[in-house]
């Protein structure tokens, strides 16, 4: 059995694997910057289970300590070894674009591994976490680059923080919609919406890219952002892991 964790800033995402990608479990929960995660679902298959898993594959964003505390429970808790994933400038069909191809955080490096393993030709990655990033690829499997934006959230935590009074008027969560907004709440939400699809729009346009590219989307607001997007898109919620699965055969 194989165990792939996809930790990110704000929630561990796992699946159990069986031999010949079967999968036996999987789960997700939030993460806190200053604490282990309960890892519920996960140790009560690892309970079961330990004495078949023989390997732990990991692709984290998180915080060094954090990782590290995270890596450390595991091991104890099944005497296998973490394997890391890392950013490299090639691998699985698929050439690195940053100048520092380790500068390219890792989530977004897995995840165009596995977009290339679905299409084999261009196509781009929209991943909605807690930044918003688009990458793009060619069709030599060439990584054009990419866009980072605050996610959601992210961006109106920023607007309310600056304008106390607006705080007390809206709402964190996010309600997308079009047209000017009729209420303070509304009008972010809205403009936050035409954001996103301004940057999937230009994205797209990239002149070395097919007009009819698969754009790819994942990330846990993924699925809520798919009905605004203006454009066909497939939701791929595990391409990290996926990805992971490529980088770590």
């Amino acid at each position: 059995m194989i165990l792939d964790i996809d930790l990110g800033n704000t929630h561990l995402k796992w699946r159990c694997l069986k031999e010949g990608a079967l999968v036996l479990g999987r789960g997700a929960q939030p993460v806190a910057a200053d604490s282990l995660p309960e890892l519920s679902g996960l140790l009560e298959l690892l309970d079961t289970s330990a004495n078949s898993l023989r390997r732990i594959r990991m692709a984290s964003v998180a915080s060094l300590p954090l990782t590290r505390r995270i890596g450390e429970k595991l091991r104890q808790i099944t005497s296998v070894e973490p394997e890391f994933a890392h950013s490299s400038r090639q691998c699985a069909g698929v050439r690195n674009g940053y100048r520092d191809p380790a500068q390219l955080g890792v989530d977004r490096w897995l995840a165009l591994l596995a977009a290339w393993h679905h299409h084999q030709g261009c196509c781009a990655v929209l991943d909605c976490g807690t930044a918003v990033t688009l990458d793009l690829l060619d069709g030599q499997g060439q990584h054009l680059g990419g866009y980072i934006l605050p996610g959601v959230h992210l961006m109106k935590q920023a607007v309310l923080a600056g304008t106390g009074r607006l705080a007390h008027q809206a709402e964190l969560a996010w309600e997308p919609g079009t047209g000017p907004g009729r209420d303070t709440g509304q009008a972010l939400d809205h403009a936050l919406l035409v954001a996103l699809q301004s940057l999937v729009q230009e994205g797209l346009s990239h002149p070395s890219l097919d007009s009819k590219l698969p754009l790819l989307v994942t990330g846990g607001g993924g699925k809520a952002l798919l009905p605004w997007l203006n454009t066909e898109a497939e939701h791929h919620p595990e391409l990290v892991l996926e990805g992971l699965a490529l980088a770590l055969p």
